[in-house]
């Protein structure tokens, strides 16, 4: 398995080779989920994935090892078990668009070993991956006017450049 663990790491970019690097070296994590790693991201690639998404992947597997505990066979795990994985997954302070990804993961990844790629084994089939109902709507937003009101009751020189900045770029504030 080493040779063939080395030519996935070959491929492999960002991310992700660091990330199976740190899990091939723990001794805490079971074998056989290192080697399940290693086949679904052989299984991405021979499906025709981005580097980016096997990237997304690799690192949502490792947060899943890390919620049912790195010594048990991660396909082995019964509903009762995934159940309280997801339940910790659910109480972690993560955005709901991320705890989406990682059961997404999860059931991609049963999906391919146990159900054959066809369907989803019923361990995992309960699981909700859909996205946030919650979408912003128009009405939501604020008007022109009521940027131009924030831009002119704002004290500081600063403030109304940033809010000025935004408004007029469409910039998310973590872009600045």
């Amino acid at each position: 398995m080493l040779f063939y663990a080395n030519a996935i790491m070959e491929e492999l970019q960002g991310n992700a080779k660091s990330i199976m690097a740190r899990m091939d070296s723990n001794p805490l994590i079971a074998e056989a989920n290192k080697k399940h790693i290693h086949e679904l991201v052989t299984y991405l690639q021979a499906r025709g994935a981005k580097p980016n998404t096997i990237d997304k992947y690799v690192y949502h597997y490792e947060k899943i090892i890390n919620l049912i505990g790195s010594g048990n066979d991660i396909l082995k795990v019964k509903r009762p078990e995934l159940e309280q994985a997801i339940a910790r997954l659910n109480g972690l302070h993560l955005s709901e668009e991320e705890k989406r990804k990682v059961k997404v993961t999860i059931k991609a990844m049963y999906k391919h070993f146990l159900g054959e790629d066809l369907y989803y084994p019923k361990q995992i089939a309960w699981i909700k991956t859909t996205g946030s109902k919650n979408k912003m709507l128009p009405q939501d937003l604020l008007t022109e006017d009521e940027i131009l009101k924030l831009i002119q009751y704002s004290k500081d020189l600063r403030d109304k450049a940033i809010i000025a900045l935004l408004f007029d770029t469409g910039m998310r504030i973590g872009e600045l």
